[in-house]
């Protein structure tokens, strides 16, 4: 998919300029590659206040830095949660915005890469969580040893009672 200019955007943005079907198409693109790479079955997309059948008007959900507020529907929604890691290392949900960027630079490596290394990023999270957990858990362990070292034979039976 052709690359838009971005003085055109810029001028079309500002100006009027008649090329939104341009821009549509290109949106199209990237929402499909989007879907591409999170392997979800897109029917259609369409901005959040459009008109049944539509897609709606792209001049109300496009700024400086983001094109916003697009519904993508997907058949197979179990659990797609469309985030990356954008090429500056920022979390980015990209559900319903993207850099407006995409519009006029290449994105398809930012988008790949980006998804692996979010994933990649979650898994360490996940394994540090889990870490914590157990050292938590074997430092509470090692405080109730503790604790039943310091009483006695009827304090301890009284208390197993009690739980």
């Amino acid at each position: 998919m052709k690359k838009i200019d971005k003085k055109a955007l810029d001028f079309w943005l500002n100006y009027n300029d008649p090329m939104e079907e341009e821009v549509i198409d290109r949106i199209s693109y990237v929402v499909q590659k989007i879907c591409d790479v999170f392997e979800a079955e897109l029917n259609t997309w369409f901005f959040d206040d459009a008109e049944e059948g539509e897609v709606g008007s792209v001049k109300n959900h496009i700024n400086s830095t983001e094109v916003y507020d697009y519904v993508i529907d997907i058949d197979n929604q179990n659990n797609i949660h469309f985030i990356i890691l954008d090429k500056d290392g920022k979390k980015l949900d990209i559900s319903d915005q993207f850099p407006r960027r995409w519009l006029h630079e290449d994105f398809e490596k930012e988008l790949i890469e980006g998804k692996s290394s979010f994933l990649k990023t979650e898994q360490e999270r996940k394994e540090k969580q889990k870490l914590s957990r157990e050292i938590k858990k074997a430092n509470d362990l090692k405080m109730l040893e503790k604790a039943k070292k310091k009483l006695s034979k009827e304090e301890l039976a009284a208390l197993k009672r009690a739980l």
